[in-house]
């Protein structure tokens, strides 16, 4: 997330430096997520992640949705994240405020991105390296297109890195204890273009195989999450 944070800032200075509104700084105070509270979407998960990680990093983070009453909130010189185009129609559109969108229509925020506010930021995939002509690294699984307004990077973990610190002294402590025989899938599994179920069923069905049982569950708290992961088979 700070490499991605950091690169994102970086994006959106290059743009402004060579949009029609050129401004030498990107200056913020906040930070505002847009939509998809936890458990009501998949996404909120990744907002969670977000939230997290902005908080940690000193940022005054807001996680709202169309449904919160703002007033009172100054959405002036803010960072705004969001995702879809149901989740957000009451969201601001501040001219002084940028702009990182995921899924979204483009026409809706044609004046921020030709003022280079706005861009577009998508999950990394090996395919992200032939979408773009001027298609480039700009660190591990991230890449950035100039020509597309996009910046590519992974969903990664919700543990910060004092966290992951701590888990890994937990791994080596506990390395040797026995486990039950269960393998714990914490996530939603579907169909379609985007689904999991052609890669999953494989694992599953080898796991029953070996009589290790696959229990599949969803709308868990990050705590009981990384329980469970971490007392998986």
């Amino acid at each position: 997330m700070k490499s991605f944070f950091k690169y994102s800032l970086v994006f959106f200075i290059t743009l402004i430096a060579s949009s029609s509104h050129a401004r030498q700084e990107l200056n913020f105070n906040k930070v505002i997520l847009w939509g998809h509270k936890l458990h009501t979407d998949t996404f909120g998960y990744i907002w969670d992640a977000f939230d997290k990680a902005f908080t940690h990093l000193g940022y005054e983070v807001y996680w709202l949705d169309d449904k919160d009453n703002t007033q009172g909130i100054n959405f002036e010189n803010c960072l705004f994240f969001t995702m879809g185009d149901t989740v957000n129609r009451k969201m601001p559109l501040v001219p002084s405020s940028y702009y990182m969108l995921h899924n979204t229509e483009k026409e809706k925020y044609k004046a921020l991105y030709d003022s280079g506010h706005a861009i577009t930021f998508q999950v990394y995939t090996n395919r992200c390296k032939n979408q773009h002509e001027d298609i480039q690294k700009i660190d591990e699984c991230i890449y950035q297109s100039m020509s597309g307004k996009v910046i590519y990077m992974p969903w990664a973990t919700d543990l910060l890195p004092h966290q992951i610190d701590k888990m890994k002294e937990k791994v080596v402590r506990d390395w040797g204890q026995p486990k039950k025989r269960v393998v714990y899938w914490i996530g939603t599994i579907w169909d379609g273009f985007h689904g999991n179920r052609e890669q999953i069923n494989p694992f599953k069905n080898e796991c029953e195989k070996a009589g290790i049982k696959f229990q599949n569950l969803t709308n868990v708290s990050p705590k009981e999450n990384r329980n469970l992961t971490y007392n998986s088979y």
